[in-house]
């Protein structure tokens, strides 16, 4: 029996299972396969004959999640599910980003450096001041617990910085009006 005819024969995957990392264990030895590589790119050399006492661990999704922050319509935490997504479709699936307040030039992928050293992530920016630039977008392959994030606009800023400060100033001109009001009707007395 081989890895793919153990898994169909115990009822296939679930909606949560982790396609990209299925763990074999054997003499003691853990091996991760891909069952996403055997089914669509064809990568059979995975699947393997199984012996007596092997153990096989579809883990659940997990840390198989894409974070999407900032300037766009729903901050989230998108399951990547059976496929990798590309930053076009996690940014669409986020509810795209807003236009009216997010920096077309700084979108950004922070990526986890887990095998360097001298460095914790790579950055990567898309600009798509060019909405050509877009296509690009579908060609970028996230991984897992990339961190997708889209900065605010200078104005934006702005914008939150006054929004903030006028429920104060209307407050205070309220109250200044309303003694104003009192002060002209005991004068009028």
């Amino acid at each position: 029996m081989t890895v793919l005819d153990a898994i169909s024969l115990s009822g296939g995957l679930g909606p949560e299972a982790n396609w990209h990392d299925v763990l074999l264990l054997r003499d003691g030895k853990t091996r991760t396969l891909s069952l996403y590589d055997m089914l669509n790119k064809g990568e059979l050399s995975q699947d393997l004959l199984l012996r007596d006492g092997d153990v096989l661990h579809v883990p659940d999704l997990g840390n198989q999640q894409v974070f999407v922050m900032g300037e766009v319509g729903e901050p989230q935490t998108l399951p990547m599910g059976r496929s990798r997504m590309s930053l076009t479709e996690a940014l669409t699936r986020a509810g795209s980003f807003n236009e009216a307040q997010a920096d077309a030039s700084g979108i950004f992928v922070f990526r986890r450096q887990l095998d360097r050293r001298d460095k914790l992530a790579t950055v990567y920016q898309l600009d798509v001041r060019n909405a050509a630039a877009m296509v690009l977008g579908t060609e970028f392959r996230l991984e897992p617990t990339d961190v997708v994030y889209v900065t605010t606009t200078p104005l934006g800023r702005w914008n939150r910085v006054i929004g903030q400060l006028l429920p104060t100033v209307t407050a205070v001109y309220q109250v200044t009006r309303t003694t104003r009001d009192a002060n002209d009707l005991r004068n009028d007395f």
